[in-house]
């Protein structure tokens, strides 16, 4: 049973809160939590941040959270926080950024701790960078060191095996090829549970997944797909964590496509929870704001 004065129980609170979209009790939780190792409240604010499209200041706790684990001497938590850094920069398009905390993640603990990707994943995450830089022989190079080093049937890397899919499919996706890319993505989906209350293991790539999924049926006009993709990215808990903006993007693609279809209620029912998520967002985001207040307007003289 819990000790009611553990330190850790903001932290279990606030993660809570965090699943159950209460961003205000849950910021208050982290902000509770004893500054001990350093990291866990900087970890749990900077996701608070990100999911309000609070880019700068969420990348501001991450390094906090970074060195904080650093100074501590938390090593395996120092490397988790760089390799999720290399993903955060390449959302941001920062690829050169994404690289360096690629290195800074394998320089910064030689064995990973067992809820941590095995280190195949760092050349999966630079096979993944240089695709989207366009050098697709660069890619092809590290796709293909890691899918070596995952082929070993052994009980270390079986479970990680999954990557394979995962960013094999994210290549396609980020190539244009929305058919192969949702095959593969889907067969990740398939291996992976449903929810799981851990930020860091498999299960927390689901909605990055599912908006991929969805944006490449999208792309190929099939809106009905789409949509249903997007619907269930907010009922996930811990399965938004690794990409935690993709919950307000859902809702704006999810506008969009019900706008299309002619579904105006839909519409601005997802258009108000994106504009209400993101209300105080970075100026860089503000135009994809603006615009949904805009055909909120538009949808709403309709009516």
């Amino acid at each position: 049973m819990l000790d009611p004065q553990d330190e850790q129980i903001p932290s279990l609170r606030g993660d809570l809160a965090l699943f159950q979209r209460d961003w205000d009790q849950a910021e208050a939780e982290y902000r509770k939590v004893p500054n001990a190792g350093g990291h866990i409240d900087c970890i749990g604010l900077a996701l608070i941040s990100d999911i309000s499209g609070k880019t700068k200041a969420a990348l501001k706790y991450w390094r906090e959270a970074a060195a904080n684990a650093r100074t501590s001497g938390n090593r395996p938590w120092e490397k988790q926080i760089h390799a999720y850094l290399a993903n955060f920069n390449y959302r941001e398009g920062n690829f050169r950024e994404a690289l360096a905390e690629v290195d800074q993640a394998e320089r910064s603990c030689q064995t990973p701790p067992w809820w941590y990707l095995v280190d195949a994943e760092s050349q999966l995450q630079r096979a993944l960078v240089y695709t989207a830089m366009g050098d697709r022989p660069q890619g092809e190079k590290y796709f293909s060191l890691a899918s070596e080093a995952l082929s070993k049937e052994d009980k270390e890397t079986r479970a990680w095996q999954r990557l394979v899919s995962l960013y094999r499919g994210q290549m396609e996706w980020a190539m244009g090829n929305s058919g192969q890319g949702i095959e593969l993505l889907r067969r990740f989906l398939s291996m992976i549970p449903f929810q799981n209350w851990g930020f860091w293991d498999l299960s927390a790539r689901r909605s990055d997944c599912l908006y991929m999924i969805a944006s490449a049926h999208a792309r190929m006009g099939d809106l009905q797909s789409a949509i249903g993709e997007l619907e269930e990215i907010p009922t996930l808990t811990a399965g938004r964590m690794w990409n935690p903006q993709t919950l307000a993007r859902s809702y704006l693609l999810a506008g969009q496509l019900y706008q299309k279809a002619g579904q105006r209620d839909k519409a601005l029912e997802k258009y108000r929870l994106f504009v209400d998520l993101w209300k105080d967002c970075d100026p860089p985001l503000r135009p994809l704001v603006e615009e949904a207040r805009r055909e909120i307007a538009k949808l709403e003289k309709q009516g």
